[in-house]
């Protein structure tokens, strides 16, 4: 059967929220564990660190508080769509250079928790872009389908 294309938009919208709910999940431990991490261990044993791991704790916070507004919304609106958008190639810039950092790292400089972070926010950015992108596409495509003339 052949669909039309708000159709198949609508249905790579639903995978790609789903995917992002799914992102969501392991950014939120990770966010609460650099809670954890920034009030309780670093300001012994790292204090200078404390600011610069509070502010990833804080990202994946408003990552995750951005995520679930836009999946929240039943038609997320420009502002809010370009906000995930902005967001989410913000946190897949970062974690892919946290990637990188820690594979090209000797062994004695090598963070495994930056490893995973990185992969964490990376993974969450690919979904909020995806999400956000495909949000885009099937309003345009019910916009046509609404107003054919236009």
């Amino acid at each position: 059967m052949y669909e039309t294309p708000p159709e198949r938009f609508g249905r790579a919208r639903g995978t790609f929220r789903g995917l992002l709910i799914f992102a969501s999940v392991p950014t939120s431990i990770a966010g609460l564990w650099l809670l954890i991490v920034t009030t309780t261990v670093l300001p012994a044993r790292d204090p200078a660190h404390v600011q610069t791991w509070a502010a990833v704790m804080l990202g994946c916070f408003g990552l995750v508080g951005l995520s679930a507004a836009y999946l929240r919304a039943a038609t997320p609106g420009t502002t809010l769509r370009s906000a995930l958008i902005t967001l989410s190639l913000a946190a897949l810039a970062f974690g892919l250079y946290a990637i990188a950092s820690m594979t090209q790292a000797p062994a004695s400089r090598f963070e495994g928790y930056v490893l995973l972070i990185g992969a964490i926010l990376a993974g969450h950015g690919l979904a909020g872009l995806l999400s956000g992108i495909s949000g885009m596409r099937s309003a345009r495509a019910r916009a046509a389908v609404i107003a054919p003339g236009r």
